[in-house]
This record gives C-alpha cells, sequence and structure tokens, in this order.
C-alpha cells in the first residue's frame, strides 16, 4: 500500500503556517493594473500575495513536501487553497514554478522547503536558525483566501513586534514597572494590564494627577488604527489601498470567526483629562461628553510559534 503524501479532506484540523517578516515583504509587492497603470491611477493588485498564498496552502496540504499524482488531487488543492476555478490552480502552479516556490516534476508537485521561501521573499537565513511563523488552525475548509490570510499574519507581526517594543519601554521606566507589580494582582500581561489601566483612567477620574501622568507614559495600545494600516506607502501606492478597503478586510474575517474586531471607542462618566498624547481624544456633541477614539480592537485567531 503506497503511504499518502498528503492530507485528506477529512483530516481536522488544517494548519497554515506562514513565516515570520515574509507576509510584510509580500505586502509591498503591490502593483498597479489596468488601462490606467502608466499613470498612476487604476486597480491595486498583488499577485505575489496569491502565488505564496498558494504555496503556503500546499505546504500545509502536504505531509513531505510533496504531492503525488496532483492532477487527481484538484479538488482537494481547491479544498486548502480556497481557490474555484481549476485553470487558476494550473496557472499558480506555474508561476510558482517559474519562481522557485515548487517544481512540478512529471505528474508529481515537489514543494520548496522553508529556507528557499525566505530566499525568494529576500530575507536573509542562516541554516540552523529557528524559524518563526504564524500559525493558523480551522477545522474545516479553508475559509477566506490565501491573499487575506497573508494580511492577517502581517497584522499578528505588528502586535507581536509593538508588543514587545511596549514591553522595553516599560522596563525602562522603573517608577511605572514599580506601579504596576503593586496594582496587577492578578499578574496579567504587563502591557495588557497597563492599557487597561489607561482606558480606565479616562472613565473614572480617581488617579492622582502624578498617577495619570505616569500610566500614561507610554502608549500601550498595540492595535493600528486604519489610518496606519494604510499609511505604509511603495513607490507612492498606499499598501492596503482605501479605508474601505480596510472595512471589508475587518468584516470578512470577523464574520468567519478568524478575528475579533470591535470598536473601542470610550466615553468617559467625569471630567476626563486633556493629557491623551498618544491617542486622538474627541468630543461627543450629543452627549457632551469627552470621547477617547482608540483603534478597533483587532484579536487573530493564530499562535506565534
Amino acid at each position: 500500500m503506497v503511504k499518502s503524501t498528503h492530507l485528506s479532506i477529512n483530516d481536522n484540523p488544517i494548519i497554515y503556517k506562514i513565516p515570520f517578516q515574509v507576509p510584510r515583504v509580500l505586502i509591498k509587492k503591490i502593483r498597479r493594473r489596468g488601462d490606467y497603470a502608466k499613470s498612476g491611477k487604476g486597480y491595486c493588485t498583488n499577485h505575489m500575495t496569491r502565488i505564496f498564498g498558494f504555496y503556503f496552502a500546499l505546504k500545509a496540504m502536504s505531509k513531505n513536501n510533496e504531492i503525488v499524482n496532483f492532477h487527481k488531487q484538484l479538488e482537494l488543492i481547491k479544498h486548502f487553497s480556497a481557490t474555484q476555478s481549476t485553470a487558476t490552480i494550473y496557472s499558480r502552479i506555474k508561476k510558482a514554478d517559474k519562481i522557485g516556490l515548487l517544481k512540478k516534476d512529471g505528474k508529481n508537485l515537489i514543494i520548496a522547503k522553508w529556507d528557499a521561501c525566505l530566499a525568494m521573499a529576500g530575507i536573509k537565513f542562516t541554516q540552523g536558525d529557528n524559524i518563526k511563523f504564524v500559525v493558523f488552525r480551522f477545522n474545516r475548509s479553508m475559509p477566506i483566501s490565501t491573499q487575506y490570510l497573508i494580511e492577517l499574519a502581517e497584522e499578528v507581526e505588528s502586535q507581536y513586534f509593538t508588543n514587545i517594543a511596549i514591553l522595553r519601554k516599560i522596563s525602562q521606566n522603573k517608577e511605572l514597572v514599580s506601579f504596576i507589580k503593586k496594582h496587577n494582582v492578578l499578574n496579567e500581561n504587563p502591557v495588557q494590564f497597563l492599557f487597561k489601566l489607561q482606558k480606565d483612567s479616562f472613565i473614572n477620574d480617581n488617579l492622582s494627577k502624578s498617577d495619570y501622568d505616569l500610566i500614561h507614559s507610554v502608549q500601550a495600545c498595540p492595535f493600528r488604527s486604519v489610518k496606519k494600516m494604510i499609511s505604509k506607502r511603495v513607490n507612492g501606492i498606499q499598501i492596503r489601498a482605501t479605508y474601505e478597503r480596510i472595512s471589508y478586510f475587518k468584516r470578512k474575517v470577523n464574520s468567519e470567526q478568524i478575528a475579533i474586531t470591535t470598536n473601542q471607542s470610550i466615553e468617559t462618566y467625569g471630567n476626563a483629562r486633556p493629557n491623551l498624547k498618544f491617542y486622538y481624544r474627541g468630543y461627543n456633541t450629543s452627549s457632551n461628553k469627552p470621547k477617547w477614539f482608540l483603534p478597533d480592537l483587532f484579536i487573530i485567531n493564530a499562535t506565534v510559534e
């Protein structure tokens, strides 16, 4: 009996791994397409995220970096890659083969190892280094396109590195470290606890001015606003397209229960102090109360391993 080289449609969970840094590189590969490409107008597309996303799906499907008789596994490939068209599958196999992510060997597909993937993305890698991954687990077929999965992985990376940066800034402030240790009786994550303190200080005016200024000395929100998501540009092109595109992206992943996205605007019940140098503070004209506009809560069902 020939041992299967790939998972079946009934295997659970389906595990997708995306190496760190690769999503950030891929998102910058956006290019203008269409009739107005030369004039700097027209629709933005990112073919590299589609090709790499297809590669990640094949990696999730295969057991030993090989798929035997792939032409007989087209329905399974569709299941793992969220691809509807057979023609699209053959097109992506051809493109992935061209850039070295896989090799078409007769009726078989030989899938490149992770170090080759990093090299294709232009990321320096030394043999023997541990590769860090963003890992997604699904108990059913791929619920969204692999392109969205790469965007989610980039968001996970952003939050991961932001948390490290915030923790470093907290550790550099001995007075703040002492304050958190004193009040963090449940031993919560210091970044999350400080962010909770900041939100509570806006709602309830129960801190002294010195304590208020202390807990607001570090920006503790790990989430990005939509403006920050689209602020980075490559050759004058917005990486994330438009506000509408980001809003749709968030609604899509929320509806598929891959992430939780909720609004975090906070309205104070008292006379909040105006010192919010890291955040945007507004005013609710209907209730005549100050309002703190925070980036949306964006919790993604993925792990860093």
